[in-house]
């Protein structure tokens, strides 16, 4: 099992000489590893450019952590058998190819705060083993997927701070793991879907900054767990749920 983090070129220039020794006797991998690190030495970090190719060969690798760096350029989608991939607070771009789905074995998902544009794909459905996904703070337009129900492992969702549209999907209600359901900060619009009931592990909910309409529904008394509810700036009305 091979866990890479990059969070600063400094990271990978303070490791210790036994452990580049130790990456030599490695193989393929390990040389495929190297040959990246003598890239970044001559490079400091506000020069880092786009995810090298030399990561294509990590077959191994199954954590990808590259926060808070200046990648640019698009999601890579075929590295290793990647369980966690982070490359969050970088410069990515771009549309969500639908390539996604041959990360099948992703459990953490994570793109906040990058410049990536387009819709959410419907392959984004394809990733089932997934326990968390954000792709908060970026570009993103068009529906949240109907597909997200077969998501059926997530215990976090956060979208905030994009441009997405339309209504949420009843299919959310599929998700009955979530615990964690953040969409504010988007167009969305209609009213809030009564499946939403169905989700009697959501302790945090999130919908402010939309154009959601209609009544709260009575159907969120059934969220007894709930110990954050946002709606604010929104277009609700009527009267709010009974206490019983």
């Amino acid at each position: 099992m091979t866990i890479l983090q990059l969070l600063s070129t400094s990271a990978i220039n303070a490791a210790s000489q036994m452990h580049v020794d130790a990456l030599s006797r490695n193989g393929s991998e390990g040389k495929a590893l190297l040959t990246w690190k003598a890239s970044l030495d001559s490079h400091s970090q506000s020069q880092l450019s786009s995810c090298p190719k030399e990561l294509m060969f990590l077959t191994s690798l199954v954590e990808l952590v590259l926060e808070l760096n200046e990648f640019t350029g698009s999601i890579p989608t075929s590295i290793g058998n990647l369980t966690n991939l982070t490359i969050l607070a970088n410069n990515l771009s771009g549309s969500i190819l639908s390539r996604i789905r041959n990360l099948t074995k992703l459990n953490l998902l994570s793109f906040a705060i990058n410049q990536l544009s387009g819709p959410l794909p419907e392959e984004i459905g394809k990733l089932q083993s997934l326990v968390e996904l954000s792709f908060t703070e970026n570009m993103l337009t068009g529906l949240i997927p109907q597909s997200i129900r077969n998501l059926e492992n997530l215990t976090l969702l956060y979208l905030f701070d994009n441009y997405l549209s339309g209504p949420i999907p009843e299919e959310i209600g599929k998700l009955i793991f979530l615990e964690t359901l953040q969409l504010y900060n988007n167009n969305l619009i209609g009213k809030i879907p009564d499946s939403i009931a169905k989700l009697e592990k959501l302790t945090s909910l999130s919908l402010y900054g939309n154009n959601v309409t209609g009544h709260i529904r009575s159907a969120i008394r059934n969220l007894t767990r709930l110990t954050e509810l946002i709606l604010y700036k929104n277009n609700l009305h009527g009267a709010l749920p009974p206490e019983s």
